[in-house]
């Protein structure tokens, strides 16, 4: 989890906003190892690239576990952290037309852990948050 003295991803709403963020993060990151972040245009490939589905990978059982959810009439949406390159970027890697529902921090200029995301998600379906499950790659 990024520390608060960083800012907050849902305030990332426009490009130039989610770029200082993302900046701060990997100048922290060369920081947190003794090093600094390398000049000459690094950040900003590297930020860019990160928009590309060259850089992210789809674990292989995802597609069919999406559809067996789905075929048993669950419904299947995400819910990220994360800034305005989600949205064309969930269609790059294949999975954006596999879900209901995309839920993008900066959208809603709140992030998680706040309940109002959650609040937000459980609309979208008509659902209470009650009935929603949620898979992570954290136990926070």
């Amino acid at each position: 989890m990024v520390s608060k003295e960083l800012g907050n991803i849902a305030s990332t709403a426009t490009e130039p906003e989610a770029r200082t963020f993302w900046r701060a993060v990997v100048d922290r990151v060369f920081l947190d190892t003794g090093k600094t972040m390398p000049g000459g245009g690094f950040f900003d490939e590297v930020y860019d690239q990160f928009a590309t589905s060259d850089c992210w990978r789809v674990f292989p059982d995802a597609e069919a576990a999406i559809q067996r959810a789905r075929s048993a009439g669950i419904g299947v949406g995400i819910l990220s952290n994360f800034d305005h390159r989600l949205h064309p970027l969930l269609t790059a890697i294949g999975l954006r037309d596999k879900v209901e529902h995309v839920v993008v921090s900066c959208d809603l200029n709140v992030a998680k852990p706040d309940r109002r995301i959650f609040d937000h998600a459980a609309a979208l379906t008509g659902l209470d948050t009650a009935a929603l499950a949620m898979i992570g790659d954290s136990p926070r």
